[in-house]
């Protein structure tokens, strides 16, 4: 299992926002947009790695 790293971040938003929202919803927003970002890179990593196989099977 790979060790994580977190680091505590600060946003300010304005208070009319924060009046509609509530601070679990606006945590949930952010960290589905985290998680889809790094699902993401990750299709994208997978995707050059199935290239670089193949045109290594090509050179072969």
């Amino acid at each position: 299992m790979e060790k994580m790293v977190s680091k505590e971040i600060k946003i300010e938003l304005p208070g009319d926002l924060m009046e509609i929202i509530s601070n679990k919803e606006i945590m949930a927003m952010l960290l589905d947009k985290a998680l889809s970002k790094a699902e993401y890179y990750r299709s994208r990593c997978k995707e050059f790695e199935e290239k670089y196989e193949e045109l290594k099977r090509c050179m072969e």
